[in-house]
């Protein structure tokens, strides 16, 4: 399988639109920052197509093409994706030693400043909570709470730098200099609408509405690594990013600098885990990662999760609000469907491992995806995408 990271630089703004629908007089269209890996893998897969100069009616229409061609991006009106996929995608900068890729912040941190108005992150560690003093519905029997100094208001949009990361996985102080707070990336701007009636043809003066616009800082862009195994990917070329088309350009990347790639220690070793996830994901069991079993175990509940061979416990979790993930199916000319999600940067605790936990690292490459999951499309395009970081006895 041939793994080639590109970097996407924006030439335009973006008009990155999220689920929420707009259009009507005086409504607000929100830009949808970082957008969902599904925007990475609908622009590269039109590109190859472009490239080889492939009409997109006759690949939808079953025509005639190369067969690396279809192998690669299958034959989507019939349910068949290829085996291209996205695989990482994460909002990056260009720094003197490559392209740095940026990490959305782990919802285990807590971000507040002190009285000198100095920024302090802390961990969240998961505690056991008394029965009587319930603080949440999930069925895990501890809770993710914040450890040491006072209360402060956590999470936020701020990211984290490829050192950071590291240090994250590492349990490691996290200060200031690893934090990067939106407006360091990328600017808001308000564009004027005007609607259109699509049967006179017209535009439609009593409808006016205003949408976001991503203006992104010179040398930022974002980093997306692929899985092309018929290398059909130019080095580089231009992108159309968005319903709008938007323009980007791209270039294979030869140097990041990232969190290198965890290893597990000896099964012996590996009292527990924290998986990331790096994109939105989507479970059939609401948070509850697919692979899950919820049982009773001598009046205590379990949550049980399984991967290939290897077994361990959600012993704790923590989230933001879970966000709706849809789009556009361009092979079927309709809506896709409306799914809920969970948001980039939660974090699912483990413990209590059974088996070899290296086959855990496996998720960082296939996603946080069982044999049993059923979206072939949202695998292909990148949505659970997650990281793991092994605590060391």
């Amino acid at each position: 399988m041939i793994t080639k990271e590109i970097f996407i630089e924006p030439i335009d703004v973006l008009m990155l639109r999220g689920n929420r629908q707009f259009g009507g007089g005086g409504d607000w269209g929100e830009a949808l920052m970082p957008p969902w890996p599904s925007l990475f893998s609908g622009a590269i897969r039109s590109a190859i197509l472009s490239q080889r100069g492939v009409n997109i009616a006759q690949f939808l229409g079953g025509g005639e093409i190369d067969s690396r061609i279809r192998h690669s991006l299958g034959f989507p009106p019939d349910g068949d994706f290829g085996t291209f996929r996205v695989t990482k995608s994460n909002i990056a900068r260009i720094t003197s030693k490559g392209v740095e890729r940026l990490y959305h912040l782990p919802a285990d941190l807590e971000v507040s400043q002190n009285a000198e108005k100095e920024y302090v992150v802390r961990y969240k560690k998961p505690v056991v909570v008394p029965p009587s003093f319930s603080m949440t519905s999930a069925r895990t029997p501890k809770v993710a709470f914040t450890q040491g100094g006072a209360g402060g208001k956590g999470g936020g949009s701020y990211l984290l730098t490829s050192a950071g990361f590291e240090k994250w996985r590492r349990m490691e102080s996290i200060s200031a200099k690893d934090l990067l707070s939106p407006s360091d990336i990328y600017s808001i701007e308000s564009r004027l609408g005007i609607g259109l009636d699509f049967f006179l043809i017209y535009s439609d003066k009593s409808v006016i509405y205003t949408t976001d616009a991503i203006s992104m800082k010179i040398g930022y862009g974002f980093l997306v690594k692929v899985q092309d195994s018929d290398d059909l990917l130019d080095e580089a070329g231009l992108l159309r990013l968005g319903g709008d088309g938007r323009g980007a350009t791209y270039s294979t990347v030869i140097s990041t600098t990232e969190a290198p790639a965890e290893s597990s220690p000896s099964s012996s070793a590996a009292a527990s885990a924290r998986i990331y996830l790096n994109s939105p994901a989507l479970f059939e069991g609401g948070w509850y990662p697919d692979g899950s079993t919820i049982y009773d175990n001598g009046g205590r509940d379990v949550v049980s999760f399984e991967f290939n061979s290897v077994s361990c416990e959600i012993i704790a979790a923590t989230s933001g609000r879970h966000r709706t993930v849809s789009g556009w199916d361009l092979s079927k000319g309709e809506p896709k469907e409306s799914l809920r999600s969970i948001p980039s940067g939660a974090v699912y605790f483990l413990d209590n491992f059974d088996g070899d936990p290296d086959e855990l690292t496996e998720v960082i490459e296939s996603g946080l995806w069982t044999t049993n999951s059923t979206s072939d499309q949202r695998r292909a395009e990148g949505f659970n995408q997650c990281e793991i970081a092994f605590s060391r006895s």
